[in-house]
């Protein structure tokens, strides 16, 4: 393992095995000015602490020789690239080019020694709640919830919660 201190990765991208277009899976489309769900991909990296990211992670060759790579594909880079450009800009092009970003703590229950390496089919939720309390109680129900639906589905891995 090259990165002992980020313990799980989790890719979500476009669905590869979908019988239609992945714009017409059912759902709400995302509002402008999110992309539709064919042009997107996102994933969730975890970390054992702060620094774990903003040090080692940082730090290390094979990051740093992906973000340019990775940067170079954002629908908002100009052609010819981000030199010259200043860190604000560069965070600017990201938040449009990835729908916005979130960094910070978030819950992860998962079922003791049962893993998947490989293809997983994955259920991202999101919910919008009427107000602060709300989202509170969301992500008090879904901390209850968790635990539940690991126990009593045979193919349910994890549950992750990354709330407000």
């Amino acid at each position: 393992v090259e990165e002992k201190v980020a313990p799980r990765f989790t890719f979500f991208g476009v669905p590869a095995a979908t019988t239609g277009p992945a714009d017409d899976l059912g759902t709400n489309p995302p509002e402008p000015p999110a992309k539709p769900h064919s042009q997107r991909s996102f994933w969730l990296a975890s970390f054992d602490s702060k620094d774990a990211y903003f040090v080692d992670h940082k730090a290390r060759p094979s990051n740093q020789a992906f973000v340019p790579q990775f940067m170079s594909l954002w629908s908002t880079m100009p052609p010819e690239g981000p030199a010259g450009m200043e860190k604000p800009q560069i965070f600017a092009l990201a938040k449009d080019a990835q729908d916005g970003m979130y960094m910070g703590p978030y819950y992860h229950l998962e079922k003791e020694g049962v893993a998947a390496d490989g293809e997983v089919y994955a259920v991202a939720v999101y919910a919008r709640a009427s107000d602060a309390e709300a989202a509170a109680r969301i992500v008090e129900l879904v901390k209850a919830y968790g635990p539940q639906q690991l126990s009593a589905e045979e193919g349910a891995l994890r549950v992750s919660l990354v709330s407000p």
